[in-house]
C-alpha cells in the first residue's frame, strides 16, 4: 500500500473563500460521501483530492448540484510505488470531473442572450465502417481512461456549432463555413474494472445509447465555444457564513453529519 501522505494544500485565496482551509476539506469531504469516493484514498493520492476539490470549487462558484451538473468518473490508472524497498506498480482508482450537458446549454443560453449571437448544432451519426480507425486516431483504444477494443455496437457522433450570422456572411462573400466537428461515443468497453474486465457506458433511464453519444459530442462541441457560467439564479456570497450554509445544503442531500 502507499504511504500516507499530507493532505493536498488548496490554493490560499480559494481556502479563503470557503472559510479556511479546514472549511474547504470539509466540503470536499462532503463531495466524497456523495460519490462514494474513500476518504482514505482521497488522502492518500493528491488526484484523487483534486477532482475533489474541483467538484467543490464548481459548486461553490457556479452553484452547480452534484449528481445533476457535476459528476465524478471513475476510472483505473496504473501506479508505481515503493513497497519493501522495492518498486512495484498497481492499479487504483481515479477519477476526472465532468460537467452536465444541461449546464453546458444553460451556459450556452446565457452567453447568447447576451450577445444575440444565435447559433445552431449540427450533429449526424458517424458511420458505422470509420468508427475503429476514428477511435484509434483520438486515442481512445484501450485506454483506462477512455475505453478498451473496439467493439461492433459502439455508437459516435459528431458536432459542431454554427453561428448563424456566421454563416450567412461567409454565404454572401462566396466562402466556405466549415467549423470544426468535435466527438460524442457510446462504448461497449467503457470503463476497466479492477479485475481488468470491462463495463459499458451507463445510459440514462428512458434514454438510449444514440442518445449518449448525442450529448456527449454536443457538449464537446458547446465547451469549444462557450465556458461555464453560474446556473441562472445563482450568486455567489464570498463569506464563511454562505460557506457553511452551502456545506449544510450538501449534507441535507447525503444525509451525512
Amino acid at each position: 500500500m502507499p504511504s500516507n501522505l499530507l493532505l493536498p494544500a488548496a490554493p490560499a485565496n480559494l481556502a479563503a473563500r470557503f472559510g479556511g482551509e479546514m472549511q474547504l476539506n470539509l466540503m470536499a469531504r462532503r463531495f466524497a460521501n456523495i460519490f462514494k469516493v474513500d476518504w482514505e484514498q482521497a488522502t492518500r493520492w493528491p488526484d484523487v483530492f483534486g477532482a475533489l476539490l474541483q467538484a467543490a470549487q464548481w459548486s461553490w462558484e457556479y452553484g452547480a448540484m452534484p449528481s445533476r451538473h457535476i459528476w465524478l468518473l471513475p476510472f483505473n490508472t496504473k501506479e508505481k510505488i515503493d513497497e519493501h524497498g522495492k518498486t512495484v506498480e498497481i492499479w487504483r482508482k481515479t477519477y476526472s470531473v465532468a460537467d452536465s450537458f444541461e449546464w453546458r446549454i444553460a451556459s450556452a443560453d446565457q452567453k447568447t442572450q447576451e450577445t444575440k449571437r444565435r447559433y445552431v448544432l449540427d450533429t449526424p451519426e458517424l458511420p458505422t465502417a470509420d468508427l475503429p480507425a476514428l477511435l484509434a486516431r483520438l486515442g481512445l483504444i484501450n485506454q483506462p481512461k477512455h475505453g478498451g477494443a473496439y467493439h461492433k455496437e459502439d455508437i459516435g457522433y459528431k458536432s459542431r456549432v454554427l453561428f448563424l450570422d456566421d454563416a450567412r456572411q461567409c454565404k454572401e462573400l462566396g466562402l466556405p463555413y466549415t467549423p470544426p466537428y468535435h466527438y460524442g461515443f457510446w462504448r461497449v468497453q467503457a470503463r476497466q474494472n479492477n479485475d481488468k474486465t470491462w463495463e459499458p457506458d451507463n445510459v440514462p433511464i428512458g434514454r438510449t445509447r444514440q442518445w449518449v453519444a448525442v450529448k456527449r459530442a454536443e457538449k464537446s462541441a458547446l465547451a469549444e465555444h462557450f465556458e461555464l457560467r453560474p446556473l441562472p439564479g445563482w450568486q455567489r456570497h464570498d463569506d464563511r457564513a454562505t460557506a457553511c450554509q452551502r456545506q449544510r445544503a450538501l449534507c441535507a442531500q447525503t444525509g451525512c453529519r
